[in-house]
């Protein structure tokens, strides 16, 4: 070897430092792409969709509106732990349930939830810009409200 003959003493050490570095990037990478393929990992995200799925059901069959949106909440929650555990197309080969469908639906169960929330108390509407420009009204503020507003405290002599 005698290239190495050639090169400072320090840059034996780069180089090694730099394959040990590749080394350890290589297997990582390896080791993400078989992410989710171990069973017990892969049967405990199969078992969050099936409950994801089975909160969604229960969201759709609730006459109360704010437990259809706790239910609803509870399916989204499953949905993305199941999603760390493992790989969509892993979770959607063993539940044969297709995730992307499955999270429109819970999220439009949970969407109908919110309307009807607002349908029967619109005292729970948004008050933010956003809310506004969804529709959702707001109290406009009178003369007399703008007197009964908190002020700031004012700066003296003594700590506030």
């Amino acid at each position: 070897m005698e290239w190495t003959k050639k090169l400072p003493q320090h840059a034996g050490v780069g180089l090694g430092v730099f394959l040990l570095v590749a080394l350890v990037v290589g297997l990582s990478k390896k080791l993400y792409e078989k992410r989710g393929t171990d069973p017990a990992v892969l049967r405990k995200g199969a078992s969050c969709v099936k409950k994801a799925a089975n909160q969604a059901l229960s969201a759709q069959q609730m006459k109360n509106p704010l437990m259809a949106l706790a239910k609803a909440n509870q399916a989204l929650a499953y949905l993305k732990i199941a999603r760390e555990l493992a790989l969509d197309s892993e979770l959607a080969e063993v539940t044969r349930i297709p995730l992307d469908e499955l999270r429109e639906d819970v999220e439009r169960e949970e969407q109908r939830a919110r309307d009807r929330i607002l349908k029967l108390c619109p005292q729970v509407g948004v008050r933010t810009r956003a809310g506004v420009n969804a529709g959702y009204q707001t109290r406009r503020q009178t003369p007399a409200d703008a007197t009964n507003t908190i002020r700031p405290p004012v700066a003296s002599g003594r700590a506030v």
